[in-house]
């Protein structure tokens, strides 16, 4: 009998405190921004749009975007966001992870050989800082990604083709693009 009059007081304590507690909601949360990419190969833009929704001080959201580093293509991921303080003004960490996915399936412009591309994973990390301006956050960040596309090219036959593996030899390609991004958005 006592355990249950215990029990009874700690459940009411409990509703007290948590009536007593400000409630925060979920609410929706859209960025925007443009970018520039640079690795081994030469330096690109990237444009995203993420949306999703805020809870305290992290963020979940789908994005996606144009990447114009060696050959366009358009990722599609998830972006995980974390905010270091609960400011207005404050450190932010990011993880994306999703799939490349090329923009041109098939390149016509070879007479000797015909590509098809197909998708590629994209992995996006990094860290940033967001300064409020009025109901708006202006965003910067820093990070490190990579994407990948694979290639199918099929060699045309030629009248004379002494290669081995005869006349339209099938070649693979994998190719992984590691470069720096600098980002920078706005977002509410």
């Amino acid at each position: 009998m006592k355990k249950n009059i215990f029990w009874v007081h700690v459940f009411i304590l409990f509703q007290f405190v948590c009536v007593g507690q400000k409630t925060i909601k979920p609410s929706f949360t859209s960025l925007n921004q443009v970018g520039i990419a640079w690795g081994a190969t030469d330096d690109a833009l990237q444009l995203q749009t993420i949306n999703g929704v805020s809870y305290k001080t992290y963020s979940a959201g789908i994005g996606i975007g144009l990447d114009y580093y060696w050959e366009r293509t358009v990722p599609l991921f998830i972006d995980l966001r974390k905010d270091i303080f609960s400011k207005k003004q404050t450190p932010f960490v990011y993880a994306d992870l999703g799939i490349n996915i090329p923009w041109v399936k098939t390149d016509k412009g070879n007479t000797w050989s015909k590509s098809d591309y197909d998708n590629g994973s994209y992995v996006d990390i990094g860290i940033g800082y967001k300064i409020s301006i009025n109901k708006l956050f202006a965003n910067l960040s820093f990070g490190y990604s990579q994407k990948e596309l694979h290639e199918k090219r099929v060699n045309e036959m030629m009248i004379f083709d002494f290669r081995y593996g005869g006349n339209n030899a099938e070649e693979d390609y994998d190719y992984t693009f590691r470069r720096f991004s600098l980002k920078a958005g706005l977002s509410f």
